[in-house]
């Protein structure tokens, strides 16, 4: 616990006019810096009431300008924008992280407080996306060597700290720089890694990952494309616990890579890929490996374009006797539709081979529908429907399922209307509450199921 009533009024005041800067908009009341409007407030608060508070979450979102539709927030609106500004002038966002930085150097009891730090860095300029691995925009300057001393001042300065979260971070890579990084964390039990980008050609992933072999729970996400590894990558001594890929089948060689005469054989619990086990062999191949231990599995069943029923098998999931938690994802891109009757029947196959898995507490369909066009589902059979009502009450009735939701997610609300026909199309799951509808600005896995 860290006892602010002492603290300077000028300095609190600073702090909260740099982390809470006019031009920041709040959505749908809620707001959107996370981390950062957060902490003004409780700042002013402190000042205003002179109470403790709890300092152990801090997030920085480095939110810019965005204007690809999949980054736009959840009531349509685009999400605040940040100028060109350098990192020293008012409203940087990087002003904002070094003088958090100086104000846990005066009051040390805040940065011994923090045990969870995430930063989330979204690109300045042109979109850089998890499905674009080309160079840097030359508009962002030196941003990459901002964030990485940004980053050394912050675990200086929380040397108990526990969980670390990088989403999205351009800074640079070399087995040098993480080697320093990891070393005063002796408290970090849990890495959270999502799609580090790559500055320069001195290092690579493998080298991030490696310097931190002694972390029990490794959480890795949207690693780079294989092309971007070099061929002689050794595996870590490391301990893999969550692997999320949502791009191509080369990121599951490269886990593999890693899985492969590693501790991760026995320690990997979760694995949500982007596509279907039945696309890639070699996603078989790492399956075998790591099935008997495997909790979580997330997997794409229907994705136009991609995957087709009529040569894709559909993954037959009774082997994973410890199974808890299965994420079935429908992709729908523009007007297509994400599932025809011959993809619905394959959807159908999945779920029924999990009624061996009595520990299964949590099944989740995700079907991406973007627009909110349901005519797909009209148009299925109406005894194919009947039959996906049957699987999923009867898996409720046979294994241990507490969760099963069936979610349609879009950007905007349906109409009545709509809602009306989907109802009619899923009536006993919509009187079971199975039947869902959730908003999310890009097809990730809604807050409701997070």
């Amino acid at each position: 616990m860290l006892n602010l009533p002492d603290l300077p009024n000028e300095l609190l005041h600073q702090i909260a006019e740099h982390l809470h800067p006019p031009d920041w908009h709040d959505l749908e009341g809620r707001n959107t810096m996370h981390g950062l409007q957060s902490f003004s407030l409780i700042c002013r608060r402190s000042r205003d009431v002179g109470q403790a508070h709890v300092f152990r979450d801090i997030v920085f979102s480095f939110r810019c300008a965005i204007e690809d539709e999949r980054w736009l927030a959840e009531d349509g609106t685009t999400l605040p924008e940040w100028d060109h500004r350098g990192e020293n002038e008012p409203g940087s966002p990087y002003r904002t992280l070094a003088i958090f930085c100086t104000f846990m150097r005066e009051y040390p009891s805040l940065g011994q407080a923090i045990r969870r730090l995430k930063l989330i860095a979204y690109p300045r300029g042109p979109l850089i996306t998890n499905h674009d691995s080309g160079p840097r925009p030359s508009n962002l300057g030196d941003d990459s060597s901002t964030e990485a001393l940004l980053l050394h001042q912050l675990i200086a300065l929380t040397p108990l700290l526990e969980e670390l979260e990088l989403k999205d971070m351009l800074i640079t890579s070399t087995t040098e720089y993480w080697e320093t990084l990891s070393g005063p964390l002796p408290a970090l039990r849990r890495l959270d890694i999502d799609y580090l980008k790559r500055t320069d050609s001195q290092g690579h992933v493998g080298d991030i990952l490696g310097c931190f072999s002694t972390i029990g729970n490794v959480r890795v996400r949207n690693l780079p494309r294989l092309h971007e590894w070099p061929d002689d990558i050794a595996p870590p001594n490391m301990r893999i616990a969550s692997f999320t890929c949502l791009d191509e089948g080369s990121e599951v060689e490269v886990l593999l890579d890693y899985v492969y005469d590693s501790p991760s054989v026995e320690t990997l619990r979760e694995l949500y890929t982007g596509f279907s086990p039945s696309a890639f062999p070699v996603y078989d191949e790492l399956l075998s490996l790591v099935r008997p231990n495997l909790e979580c599995i997330g997997i794409t069943v229907s994705q136009p374009g991609v995957l087709r029923a009529d040569y894709d098998p559909p993954p037959n999931l009774s082997p994973y006797t410890k199974l808890r938690r299965l994420l079935l994802k429908c992709m729908m891109y523009h007007d297509m539709a994400p599932i025809n009757n011959a993809e619905w029947d394959r959807l159908i196959t999945v779920l029924s081979s999990c009624q061996t898995c009595d520990h299964l507490a949590s099944v989740d369909i995700l079907v991406w529908c973007p627009r909110g066009n349901i005519s797909w589902l009209q148009s299925l059979n109406t005894s194919a429907r009947r039959r996906m009502e049957d699987v999923l009450l009867k898996l409720v009735e046979v294994t241990s399922l507490r969760a099963t939701r069936f979610m349609l997610c879009c950007r905007q609300p349906l109409s009545a209307s709509a809602e009306g026909l989907l109802r009619h199309a899923l009536p006993r799951l919509a009187e079971k509450g199975i039947l869902r509808v959730a908003y999310s600005a890009r097809p990730d896995i809604p807050a409701e199921i997070t």
